[in-house]
C-alpha cells in the first residue's frame, strides 16, 4: 500500500488551519485514523517536509497506528502539490518494493486473491 501525503481525517485538517471551533462544525469524514489499524500489509507513507495543505505530523500518526511493516519516506523540497519525479517518488516506491521484496508476478490476474485485500485498503484509506 502506497500513501502519498495521507490525512487523518478532514475534522483534523479542519482543526489545523482554523481550530477547535471550526473543527467542531464539520461532520467527522474519511476517518483514515481508525481504518488504518485494520491495514496489516507493507506500507510506504510518503509525504513532503514543505506539505501546505496536510501537515507531516499526520502521516507520521497514521503510520503509528498502521499494524503492517511501513515505512515513512519525507522529501526535504516535496510540497503538497510540487515534487521530483524520479528523486521524491519513483525512487523511493521502488526502494520501497525492494525492500518487501514485492514483485510484478504477485500483481497478475490470476494472483488476484493475494492483492485484492490492499486494494481495497487503497481505496478506502
Amino acid at each position: 500500500l502506497i500513501l502519498m501525503s495521507p490525512f487523518t481525517s478532514i475534522k483534523d485538517i479542519v482543526k489545523h488551519f482554523l481550530g477547535k471551533l471550526a473543527a467542531s462544525l464539520v461532520s467527522q469524514r474519511f476517518c483514515n485514523i481508525e481504518k488504518i489499524a485494520y491495514v496489516t500489509c507493507p506500507t510506504l507513507f510518503l509525504h513532503g517536509q514543505k506539505d501546505e495543505i496536510i501537515p507531516l505530523t499526520q502521516s507520521i500518526e497514521l503510520m503509528l497506528k498502521c499494524k503492517g511493516v511501513s515505512s515513512l519516506v519525507t522529501p526535504q523540497d516535496m510540497s503538497h502539490n510540487s515534487f521530483k519525479l524520479n528523486d521524491d517518488l519513483i525512487n523511493p516506491v521502488q526502494n520501497f518494493l525492494r525492500k518487501t521484496n514485492f514483485t510484478n508476478e504477485e500483481l497478475t490476474w490470476e494472483n488476484k486473491t493475494n492483492w485484492a485485500p490492499y486494494m481495497l485498503s487503497l481505496i478506502h484509506i
